[in-house]
């Protein structure tokens, strides 16, 4: 298979300043010797300039570090793969480097080996966190990681260790529940022809590094352990954010009530569902539809009149931007409406912040448990498109507001993987 380049992600970081490799290797070095303690971190883009769930996990985790006085060294592919690079051999793996934030040239996995090799040497021993393996070489990694210490952390923020499918979607279009490789539903599906050799490389970093598997949620850790196969020897749960709701008095619904989709248009987050349901409605002035992240792009341009855009980039020294936004527009509803089963989801803990009822597909993963548990009373749960459309029609949702309690608090971002390491 020839695999695709990410278009959400640079390609990349060819930073403007002058220095080499070796002033690289120079760099970490002097970082190392003044610091408490180095953590390498690795994932598959530049957290400060791609905008999304792990990368503010990653954002916040930097931060925490370094408060303690930590070296935070982030790696990631300087070319972007949609699966697992082909490369095996380090001195032929160039990877994009950031020292505590700092943008570096690149380097090759030769170079950075015998940088961590005089570290060791030094007792300045890297601990090791894996936030994704997308784009990067699995033995590449793990001959690094023959110069760390401790166990590393591999956290599964999703199912790539299954599947370059990383949300097990079939073709980008349904969700597959990661059948054999051998079966007919893989056979016509373009991340079949190489899953095979994707699991054993996989399964065989995961074996023979022996990784803390961290997950967001309980939900993903069982989830994950039944597509792989895998049984975790050693496993913790660290959600990446926690919420502090009180209860407020619920503003007088309007007679158009303002709906909400939260992020990227994305199909596996349910973009194209949220679109077609602003579609149908879009006449019926009892709604008004929004969406708040970054503006809409293709042929979703055309249709300012269908969903209003409300930009809102969230960062990991602007975390609550979200949660402010949806207030401020003052959002009654947020439609949650992955066809996957979500890991964690931290868009709709943002929702919930913000006082706004949630409207969410039953069956995606860790979202439905976490809003049921939050706001049993300013929620619903739904199983079908056909579902939802007929709860707008009917208009229910004003029914449900007027005898719903309200909460709003904010998102207490967890210190991720420091809890663990530190």
């Amino acid at each position: 298979m020839k695999f695709e380049r990410i278009n959400s992600a640079p390609n990349f970081l060819r930073p403007v300043q002058k220095n080499s490799p070796n002033n690289t290797s120079q760099e970490i070095k002097k970082a190392a010797k003044r610091s408490n303690g180095i953590v390498i971190s690795v994932s598959h883009d530049d957290y400060t300039r791609v905008v999304g769930g792990i990368q503010n996990i990653i954002g916040a985790e930097h931060l925490e570090f370094n408060k303690r006085g930590i070296t935070y060294i982030h790696l990631c592919p300087e070319l972007a793969l949609r699966g697992l690079s082909k490369i095996t051999k380090s001195a032929d793996f160039k990877f994009s480097i950031r020292l505590d934030g700092r943008p570096l040239l690149s380097i090759n996995g030769q170079e950075l080996q015998n940088t961590l090799k005089q570290l060791q040497a030094q007792s300045k021993t890297p601990l090791w966190v894996f936030h994704h393996l997308m784009g990067h070489s699995p033995e590449v990694l793990q001959e690094l990681l023959s110069h760390g210490t401790k166990k590393p952390l591999l956290w599964i923020h999703d199912y790539f260790a299954a599947c370059s499918s990383f949300t097990l979607m079939r073709n980008d279009a349904a969700y597959c529940d990661a059948p054999p490789p051998q079966s007919t539903t893989c056979s016509s599906c373009k991340y079949g022809s190489n899953r095979q050799e994707h699991i054993t490389r996989m399964r065989r970093f995961i074996e023979q590094t022996q990784p803390i598997i961290t997950a967001p949620s309980q939900f993903a850790l069982k989830q994950w352990s039944k597509v792989t196969g895998i049984s975790p020897v050693d496993s913790v749960v660290i959600p990446p954010v926690r919420l502090t709701l009180e209860p407020v008095s619920r503003p007088e619904p309007s007679r158009t009530l303002r709906i909400a989709y939260i992020g990227r248009q994305d199909k596996h987050k349910g973009w194209d569902i949220y679109y077609q349901l602003a579609e149908a409605f879009r006449r019926d002035n009892r709604y008004k539809f929004f969406q708040f992240g970054k503006a809409p792009k293709g042929i979703f341009r055309q249709f300012n009149t269908t969903v209003r855009n409300v930009s809102v980039a969230v960062s990991a020294r602007n975390r609550d931007a979200m949660v402010e936004a949806l207030t401020r527009h003052k959002i009654d509803a947020v439609v949650c409406w992955s066809l996957w089963p979500e890991t964690f989801n931290i868009t709709v803990h943002e929702a919930m912040a913000s006082g706004a009822f949630i409207i969410a597909r039953r069956q995606q993963g860790n979202v439905w448990p976490v809003v049921s548990h939050h706001a049993p009373l300013a929620s619903r749960a739904l199983d079908s498109e056909g579902d939802l459309h007929a709860y707008f029609q009917a208009g229910q949702l004003h029914t449900d507001l007027l005898k719903s309690p309200c909460y709003r608090g904010k998102t207490i971002p967890s210190t991720g993987s420091v809890e663990v390491l530190t």
